[in-house]
């Protein structure tokens, strides 16, 4: 007991006691906001991934029905669905005139069922062989 009291009236012992004991609360908030700040970043960064993820989303979407949309009206129309090779350069200019009013496609075609192009837009020859392509 007598050496705690001798420690204790050591005016260095005592100075170091109070310093702990007044950045220790400091340090330890500063622990928990740092934490805090970590998390609260790491929320925002998720929210703004999802908020990413579903825009690209609807956008993949709209995408997909306006394609289907064109698909279905190409193959509603007679030319089309009643194919004649003897009618070739209008199938050319007809897939042609759907291509300039969809500039985000490279090209529009019709192929037969074993790969062989019958026209596109860009009046290639037809007979192109695509059969290697893993759809046929």
């Amino acid at each position: 007991m007598r050496g705690l009291l001798k420690v204790w009236k050591n005016l260095r012992f005592r100075l170091v006691v109070l310093v702990l004991i007044t950045i220790i609360p400091g340090l330890i908030l500063n622990l928990v906001l740092a934490q805090n700040l970590r998390s609260s970043t790491a929320d925002r960064f998720v929210d703004q991934a999802e908020l990413v993820a579903n825009t690209v989303t609807i956008f993949q979407r709209e995408r997909v029905t306006e394609i289907r949309d064109l698909l279905e009206g190409l193959s509603t129309d007679p030319l089309i669905r009643n194919f004649d090779e003897n009618r070739v350069d209008e199938c050319v200019a007809y897939m042609g005139g759907i291509l300039s009013q969809h500039p985000q496609y490279a090209n529009l075609g019709m192929f037969d069922a074993n790969g062989i192009t019958l026209c596109n837009g860009r009046g290639t020859a037809p007979g192109n062989d695509n059969s290697d392509r893993s759809y046929y």
